[in-house]
């Protein structure tokens, strides 16, 4: 049961419906022991590295790795378990963690909602606490935190204020939240958070202004995506993370507090192929 438990989570993280079914059935007969050791199983889980070499050509004939790209995440939990986009790391052969010195690997996913989850040995000197006793209001004032353009600013972990302007993405979707707060490329991953420093959602994209304006002829101003907060909890629940929720009170800390503590557990996460 418990190896049969550790397969058909790691299936089911990265997508299978199937498998989904199959492993909440098998838990419901196991006990409280099997499904802790299987979990604990499946999040020490590591691939085999393969070398998959083209026909003709030597296997030891590959170069190294190169950065292919960057963004940004947080520590959700004491273990290490790192927060970002789906799209920053889905096609990294190694996921880097510079500023601590270490590798991480996708642990579990979510495509449609474009969330991952890594395993690393990151251990914060503070962990990320999110909203949960309120709603998010349109209007409500956010900070965001991250390394915009990383390939030329990795030093720097970079924060933008706005508000939040509609409680749902393109096309209605109720999954996203939109905000005014600047980002650019290097921003996906890093999380929102509200005026008390509590997670509120997780940049997601920006608004094409160039296609919008080759439509409309208008250029749209701080448009852009995070991926509600309701959704990112439930993707972590679901992979055994327990996101710490936040108390709200009548005083809200100041921009430049909220984006102090945030640092403690924002990272820089580089795609290296």
């Amino acid at each position: 049961f418990v190896q049969a438990h550790m397969w058909l989570n790691l299936a089911a993280a990265r997508g299978l419906a199937q498998a989904v079914k199959q492993r909440d059935d098998l838990a419901a007969k196991m006990t409280a022991e099997q499904l802790a050791e299987a979990q604990k199983l499946a999040t020490a889980w590591r691939p085999a590295r393969v070398s998959l070499a083209k026909k003709g050509a030597s296997a030891a004939s590959s170069g190294p790795m190169t950065r292919t790209g960057s963004g940004s995440g947080f520590v959700v939990d004491a273990d290490g378990s790192i927060l970002t986009n789906h799209h920053v790391v889905r096609s990294c052969e190694e996921v880097r963690i510079p500023a601590h010195g270490v590798t991480a690997r996708m642990s579990a996913f979510d495509e449609r909602n474009d969330l991952a989850l890594l395993q690393s040995s990151v251990t914060p000197e503070e962990l990320p606490k999110f909203r949960v006793a309120s709603k998010v209001r349109l209007g409500g004032s956010v900070v965001v935190r991250g390394f915009p353009h990383g390939e030329v600013l990795s030093g720097g972990l970079n924060v933008t204020t706005g508000s939040v302007s509609a409680l749902a993405g393109p096309r209605n979707n109720a999954g996203m939240l939109q905000i005014t707060a600047r980002v650019q490329p290097g921003n996906s991953g890093g999380r929102v958070l509200d005026q008390w420093g509590h997670v509120i959602g997780v940049v997601v994209s920006k608004l094409n202004a160039l296609r919008i304006a080759a439509v409309t002829g208008d250029v749209p101003q701080n448009v852009n995506f995070a991926v509600n907060g309701t959704v990112v909890r439930a993707f972590l629940e679901t992979h055994g993370v327990r996101p710490e929720p936040g108390a709200t009170t009548a005083v809200a800390a100041g921009t430049a507090d909220v984006a102090e503590r945030a640092k403690h557990y924002t990272v820089l996460v580089e795609c290296w192929r």
